[in-house]
């Protein structure tokens, strides 16, 4: 074949190549969280209201500015609460019993102090107020999740560690006679290097993205066995460090995903919710670099996101703000 029908060839099974079609999905951001006091939100958590989930909300937590931001779904500012030290990574559950009621919590590893901090929310003004009794301890830290344990009910609090041989930390949570909530260390084992980390309450799985290494499975009970299993390492398609963001889905019919954020590409990595962390897709979100956190919710909240959202930290830019995305936009297999 001469040389000319070799270009031709070349560029005709180039367009026409599976790889160069299948380039990612492209989502652009609904709503954009943000106000003159932001310097880098770079985690955040979802509390969807009782009553009316239109009224739900977004907490942000900056640790470069020292404060926590509640937000409206309409990115309207509802509370600035200022934070002694520098919030880490931030989670949220429903249902934690607090002296003789039941209350909404938000809780995050604060990074300076190497403590963890907990918040109630009040339903009807939507804002927080600290109930941890101030002397949550850990070791050091980087990141942080909530769990709920599906055979006990009991909660935990579960930190990760910065730079250098650290350790998960798994915190029992409960409440005092003066109520506040207090906590208690009942297992740790060592690890790298982590921020992302996502627990499921349905099946009692922890998941942490190890940043260099990728992302492991452990059994999030504390007499479970660890460290678990590397299942999705760096390097397994395409998958690249830094290993960022974790967040959990569930559909109907039993489709449930765990999304990561790959920070080395800008890129948001999909994978079905099984035993082997099947890979499913990847998708990339408009003007947003470098994400640290990210979360997401499938319920039905209102005008603005009918049928929820996708949040992601946004580190192209300072001040960095948090986006929301339509989740319908991530086209996922939900119903």
């Amino acid at each position: 074949m001469n040389r000319v029908l070799k270009i031709v060839s070349f560029v005709v099974a180039l367009v026409l190549s599976p790889t160069v079609l299948a380039a990612p999905l492209a989502v652009t951001p609904k709503v954009t969280l943000t106000n003159p006091a932001v310097q880098d939100q770079d985690d955040m958590c979802v509390w969807v209201h009782p009553k009316d989930p239109a009224q739900s909300t977004v907490i942000t937590s900056d640790k470069s500015a020292g404060k926590l931001f509640v937000y409206d779904l309409e990115g309207a500012l509802v509370q600035t609460v200022p934070v002694s030290g520098k919030p880490g990574n931030i989670d949220s559950r429903d249902g934690f019993q607090l002296g003789e009621k039941t209350c909404s919590i938000v809780a995050f590893n604060e990074r300076d102090g190497s403590a963890i901090h907990l918040y109630a929310v009040d339903p009807e003004t939507r804002q927080l107020s600290r109930v941890d009794d101030g002397a949550i301890t850990t070791g050091l830290n980087y990141g942080f999740t909530l769990y709920r344990s599906p055979k006990s009910g009991a909660m935990y609090g579960i930190t990760v560690p910065d730079e250098g041989e650290g350790y998960v930390e798994q915190y029992l949570l409960e409440a005092t006679s003066s109520g506040q909530i207090s906590g208690k260390r009942v297992r740790r084992w060592a690890i790298g290097q982590a921020e992302g980390c996502v627990a499921d309450d349905r099946t009692g799985m922890l998941y942490i993205g190890e940043e260099k290494v990728g992302i492991w499975a452990v059994d999030a009970e504390p007499d479970g066995d660890v460290p678990g299993k590397l299942l999705q390492p760096v390097g397994a398609h395409g998958l690249v460090a830094d290993v960022e963001g974790l967040c959990l889905v569930y559909g109907g019919g039993g489709n449930a995903y765990l999304l990561a954020s790959c920070q080395g590409k800008s890129t948001y990595y999909v994978y079905r919710l099984d035993d082997a962390l099947t890979f499913v897709k990847t998708f990339t979100v408009r003007g947003a670099t470098i994400t640290d956190g990210i979360d997401i919710v499938y319920q039905k909240l209102g005008s603005v996101f009918p049928n929820g959202f996708f949040a992601l930290h946004n580190g192209m830019a300072a001040p960095y703000p948090v986006l929301l995305c339509d989740i319908r936009d991530l086209a996922l297999t939900l119903e």
